[in-house]
């Protein structure tokens, strides 16, 4: 098994901790002191694209009620890639759970009376630090794990992601219809001055490679021409479907809502309780909640059930969708089932942005060569090894043949 992680950075100490405590538990200096008791890097290759991990455990003492309490954070570093800071994708993470997410909760209480967690809890950083990092609130110590990524998710779990999904969706619908954007940054899934930049060059990274990919199974053949017709222009026909509707539904897509970013948590007795969502780095406002639907349905659900319970899992959504529009009075005509269906008909093509994309990585063996850089590098020996990597492999395979005869070409 590959496992790289990077260096804990030296900043990551006491003195930051106790600045970051003074600022959270308005202390000063000489009302607490902390101790660390571990800073661990976490995930690896081929488990985070864009930032470090780091789970810090460290606990305070409060002179002033003579109190202890233990704590247990994520840090969330940016890695130091000028191309990812163009795209400004820290930015809008750090908006999302600053104004986004408490905005979404908010809706479900003011009008509902009804308490829904969208995500961890994100602290404040010390006053004057200028480092691109989250701290958030580590949800595994409130028995919230991940699940592996290459097996996928049996029925009960996709729906679970379905119901917290369509409240997600439903909250951001009615807080547009009222006030628009929670935020500017939301205006595109990425940053618009790096968008068709950043497309180009994974197309053109990607693609050639999937395509060979394709020509090397008989069953890929028959789509080949297809796949290069929209590939190469799937930037265009792409932001049809990430551009708000003023005459209709407009929900805030999480943006890249696939099984790594999801964390449940379960009863005593193993029965499924919750599943919270993480890394909104790409939450964006479109016409459509078909995006996250095709995302997460097409990289994160088992294979024996993909495409088998695909129409049953969107009337489950939409039952869902449906019912939190009506509980937070939604003002405007709700999307029927038929509207769903006739906007996977429109943006199916989605469906090969994930194959070419996220569902090769979900399918793909730890490798060393997983890095950000080897999605847009068209070179380099490593990229294209990570590239052959991923598409060349049987579990990916299997997975193209069930879902190519599925995607409206």
């Amino acid at each position: 098994t590959v496992k790289m992680s990077a260096p804990v950075p030296d900043w990551i100490n006491e003195e930051f901790l106790q600045k970051f405590t003074e600022t959270n538990f308005n202390l000063n200096s000489s009302e607490c002191s902390i101790k660390i008791n571990s800073i661990q890097p976490f995930g690896g290759a081929g488990e985070n694209y864009s930032s470090a991990l780091f789970k810090v455990k460290y606990e305070f003492t409060n002179h002033k009620n003579n109190s202890n309490k233990s704590l247990s954070l994520i840090f969330k570093s940016m890695f130091d890639i000028p191309f990812m800071k163009q795209l400004g994708i820290f930015a809008k993470e750090q908006a999302t759970y600053e104004k986004g997410i408490p905005t979404l909760q908010n809706v479900f209480k003011s009008v509902a009376g009804v308490d829904v967690d969208f995500g961890p809890r994100c602290y404040k950083l010390p006053e004057n630090c200028d480092r691109e990092v989250l701290i958030l609130e580590d949800l595994t110590g409130s028995n919230f794990k991940s699940l592996k990524r290459q097996l996928g998710l049996d029925e009960e779990h996709v729906k679970l992601v379905l119901s917290k999904m369509a409240q997600f969706h439903a909250a951001s619908a009615v807080d547009y219809d009222k006030n628009g954007m929670i935020d500017p940054r939301f205006r595109s899934i990425i940053l618009e001055f790096g968008s068709k930049e950043f497309f180009d060059q994974f197309l053109n990274a990607m693609l050639p490679i999937f395509i060979q990919s394709l020509e090397s199974w008989s069953f890929g053949q028959k789509y080949v021409e297809k796949v290069k017709k929209l590939g190469f222009n799937l930037f265009d026909v792409f932001f049809k479907a990430v551009t708000p509707d003023e005459n209709g539904l407009t929900v805030l897509n999480h943006g890249d809502c696939w099984i790594n970013n999801l964390l449940f948590t379960y009863y005593e007795d193993g029965r499924l309780k919750d599943v919270k969502f993480i890394d909104y780095q790409v939450s964006f406002y479109g016409s459509t909640p078909m995006y996250d639907l095709i995302y997460f349905l097409f990289s994160s659900s088992q294979l024996e059930i993909k495409v088998e319970k695909f129409d049953e899992f969107i009337q489950f959504y939409h039952q869902e969708l449906e019912k939190n529009l009506k509980l937070l009075n939604y003002g405007r005509a709700i999307p029927t089932l038929r509207d769903l269906h006739m906007q996977f008909l429109t943006y199916g093509y989605l469906g090969t942005q994930c194959l070419s994309g996220i569902v090769a990585m979900v399918l793909s063996e730890p490798n060393e060569n997983a890095t950000f850089e080897a999605f847009t590098d068209a070179n380099s020996e490593k990229a294209m090894d990570f590239k052959k990597a991923i598409y060349y492999n049987e579990r990916f395979r299997d997975h193209l043949k069930v879902l190519l005869p599925f995607i409206k070409y």
